[in-house]
């Protein structure tokens, strides 16, 4: 995963299927994760309020 801004990080399709555990544990200490394909952004993972 790479950092990007505060607490946000990126990761790509095939990285997130290996480490999805690891992305909502993150999500669930406050990070946003953004997926991205090819390296377009497609999503966004944001911790529910």
């Amino acid at each position: 995963m790479a950092p990007t801004a505060r607490n946000e990080r990126t990761v790509g399709i095939r990285e997130l299927k290996a480490k999805l555990s690891e992305c909502v544990r993150d999500v669930k200490g406050g990070a946003t994760v953004i997926v991205t394909e090819r390296g377009r952004r497609v999503a966004r993972i944001v911790p529910e309020t």
